[in-house]
């Protein structure tokens, strides 16, 4: 498990940790990417 601001979060995606290396403004993006990857995970539940 990764933890971010010590809250337990999925396995990061290498989309999402590349992004966070990257510099993405790491409060903002790290929501934003979470939320994708949640929607991700959903969309892959439903196949």
């Amino acid at each position: 498990m990764q933890t971010l601001n010590g809250v337990d979060v999925f396995p990061m995606t290498r989309k999402l940790s590349a992004r966070l290396v990257a510099g993405d403004d790491a409060r903002h993006g790290a929501a934003r990417a979470l939320k994708h990857a949640a929607s991700e995970k959903r969309a892959i539940g439903k196949m």
